[in-house]
């Protein structure tokens, strides 16, 4: 290099270069470090992500979860997996641990183990129904920056919190690339409402899942009505019915960060909504997410249902699609209606009788088609007992004798 050619630039690239190598320099690893540090030093000093994410106490964990998403932090993952992770996994592991181990012993300490197994269960079931802790509250902020930094969650952490957080819990599965059948599947055994039982039949429809064959079995059910006439009048009446939601107020935490709550809705929205499709399917499902500090999860609190729109139907479209069949092939229908000219009680009550019977009889034919397709086993459909609502539409113009409860005989399955 001549003295003409000089410039410190070009000094430091013709010395920098031998040192970098001596070094054992490593591109990527440079990278990285550089933007790790770029990361850290980007925070404002009066929002220590960093620093209150590590932190043993809830609301510093809370506060840092709500500034890792608004600053996408997304070196800090590991640290908000930390706060997810809860601490009933290990302890669920520890029982199934014992109940193996004790039943190599004697079949009397396994029934007592099976008894002791039952009651945690029931337990951890119970927790859903109690005020949230702080922890409960700082793990629900993790996971919400978790959702919205579209983070991979192992699926072992997030089934102990089905029950607790069943909206978060159905949206990370949804993404995760672990098979989250077992755990989407275990979403229907609580207490759930029309989109998340859709959400997941869209989910494992596709893969002819059996689990769900068998949970959408379990949701059907039938409404009926016995239309009763008089003699004279003309028949073929409809009717419908619908069951509205009523919203909850939670108590706001006054010193805490705003965290997303999410819902759940049928449909993908529209340009002007932030929905975000959860999943695809003949109905798709989306969810929406709205701040607050209430520090709940309602995405699967009753959403209303109606004639038309409800579980129900669903629950049948999912069994047309297993069956590889149209709804109107299928044995028993969650919609059916008797027409009856009314003469006597006593008819009356064996023409109802005799319809919950018929009705009966074709939901075991359902049961038995899922059989042989390798759905249930025999044993699983030879168990297998309608849901049946049924209801009486008194339209007689005269003779307006009282009519019985028929919604009673459905209860009765000797008669």
């Amino acid at each position: 290099m001549s003295l003409n050619q000089w410039s410190p630039v070009a000094a430091i690239r013709f010395v920098g270069r031998p040192i970098l190598a001596a070094a054992g320099f490593q591109p990527a690893l440079f990278a990285w470090l550089f933007c790790l540090a770029g990361a850290l030093f980007a925070q404002p000093p009066d929002k220590p992500a960093d620093e209150w994410i590590r932190s043993p106490e809830p609301l510093k964990q809370a506060w840092a979860a709500h500034w890792i998403a608004e600053q996408k932090l997304t070196t800090l993952i590991p640290e908000l997996l930390r706060v997810v992770e809860s601490p009933e996994s290990s302890a669920t592991a520890v029982v199934a641990t014992a109940v193996v181990a004790t039943a190599v012993v004697a079949t009397a300490v396994v029934a007592t183990a099976v008894v002791a197994t039952d009651t945690i269960a029931t337990d951890i079931t119970a927790t859903g129904a109690r005020a949230p802790t702080d922890a409960d509250a700082a793990r629900f902020a993790a996971l919400d920056t978790l959702i919205q930094l579209n983070a991979e969650v192992p699926l072992r952490d997030l089934e102990p919190l089905v029950d607790r957080f069943p909206t978060d819990v159905l949206i990370l599965a949804s993404r995760s690339s672990e098979d989250a059948s077992p755990l989407l599947l275990k979403l229907l055994e609580r207490q759930h409402n029309r989109e998340s039982f859709v959400a997941v039949g869209d989910l494992l429809t596709p893969k002819r899942n059996a689990g769900f064959a068998k949970a959408a079995l379990k949701e059907f059910c039938q409404a009926a009505t016995v239309w009763v006439y008089n003699p004279d009048q003309p028949r073929g009446m409809g009717g419908g019915w619908s069951g509205d939601t009523i919203g909850k107020t939670d108590t706001p935490r006054a010193d805490w960060p705003d965290t997303g709550s999410y819902r759940i809705y049928p449909g993908i929205g529209n340009r002007r909504q932030a929905w975000t499709l959860l999943a695809d399917g003949p109905h798709p499902v989306s969810f929406i997410r709205t701040a607050n500090k209430g520090y709940t999860d309602h995405g699967f609190d009753f959403s209303g249902e109606e004639s038309g729109n409800n579980s129900c139907i669903r629950a049948e479209e999912f069994l047309a699609i297993y069956l590889e069949t149209s709804i109107s092939q299928l044995p028993v229908r969650a919609d059916a209606k008797l027409d009856l000219v009314w003469s006597n009680a006593e008819a009356f009550e064996t023409a109802v009788r005799s319809f919950i019977a018929e009705q009966r009889v074709r939901f075991g034919l359902l049961a038995g088609q899922l059989a042989a397709r390798g759905y249930l086993t025999a044993d699983e459909a030879s168990k297998a007992r309608l849901n049946l609502r049924i209801q009486a539409a008194d339209v007689r113009e005269h003779d307006r004798t009282q009519l019985p409860k028929v919604n009673e005989w459905a209860k009765d399955p000797l008669r």
